[in-house]
């Protein structure tokens, strides 16, 4: 599936420390598992990788991937721990699903496992070290499960959404070869924005912003799933949309105004995007409106 698809259903949300941890026992969890550390610090081992949690760092584990406790006398933690999955399809489980050890292994019992095809982090383990501003966010779909007004599923669906998001998007940018290369992107992202209408090529950007042309897609493909071409094919045809749901220009000035070098380039990019050309568009919308209202 791919990312955007996600729904996110909330098992079950905590705040638990190291009392409530089995020491020295592999662990297999039914559902997908959150941890974020709240305070202190313990270890996870996942295999052969210990990922070590201190204040600030998330890990985010598939279901049926096996994980350990690394701890000792001294071990102090707390952590903000979810238990969900990544889609509704077993939101009729909404009680807390029992755990399992190495001997009691069953892999018919995971549930919500799902592969991604365009977050492959999410399919093993997303470890990161830091990411502090999450924390709020956390908090608040702790304090949304155990308190449960109405309407809490829906909310804290939505809050575990933007915090998977913030964390790829953190590992995204952090693949980046310079720290100043997103800071780069993100204005070479408003310059698209800004310059859509106009002839711009890949070489162009690539050369106003001191990038090599393959870079620079790499990175935008990076930070958008989308290769540098197609992201402005995207800005084009989004406010082509835009211009023929607003105004009465025809479909010639729309192609120019949105940065087309003709009619059936326009057209061609259009339908390709929204499955009818853009006459056709125009006269379905209207249609809807004058059902609408």
């Amino acid at each position: 599936m791919r990312f955007d698809e996600i729904h996110p259903f909330v098992r079950y949300a905590r705040i638990f420390d190291e009392s409530a941890v089995p020491d020295d026992t592999t662990l297999i969890p039914r559902d997908a598992r959150l941890f974020y550390c709240y305070e202190g610090e313990v270890a996870i081992e996942i295999g052969d990788f210990a990922c070590e949690l201190t204040k600030g760092s998330l890990l985010i584990i598939k279901p049926g991937l096996a994980y350990k406790y690394q701890m000792n006398l001294n071990t102090h933690f707390k952590i903000i721990g979810i238990n969900f999955d990544f889609t509704y399809e077993y939101s009729h489980l909404t009680r807390p699903i029992d755990i399992m050890s190495i001997h009691s292994y069953n892999p018919d019992e995971i549930v919500g496992n799902v592969c991604f095809d365009d977050a492959p982090e999410l399919n093993s383990y997303l470890y990161i070290p830091s990411i502090i501003p999450i924390e709020s966010k956390l908090l608040k779909i702790e304090k949304e499960y155990r308190t449960r007004t109405l309407y809490y599923n829906a909310k804290i669906s939505g809050i575990l959404t933007d915090v998977i998001t913030k964390a790829l998007r953190t590992v995204t940018f952090a693949n980046t070869k310079d720290d100043n290369d997103t800071s780069l992107i993100m204005n070479v992202i408003d310059y698209i924005h800004k310059h859509f209408n106009e002839k711009i090529t890949n070489e162009h950007i690539a050369s106003r912003f001191n990038f090599h042309p393959n870079y620079l897609n790499t990175l935008i493909k990076k930070t958008t799933g989308m290769s540098l071409h197609q992201y402005v094919l995207g800005i084009r045809i989004s406010n082509a949309v835009s211009l023929l749901e607003t105004t009465s220009k025809s479909v010639g000035e729309i192609s120019t105004l949105t940065g087309f070098d003709e009619i059936a380039n326009f057209s061609k990019h259009f339908k390709k995007v929204t499955g009818v050309n853009p006459s056709n568009y125009r006269k379905i919308n209207n249609i809807s409106k004058s059902e609408l209202f």
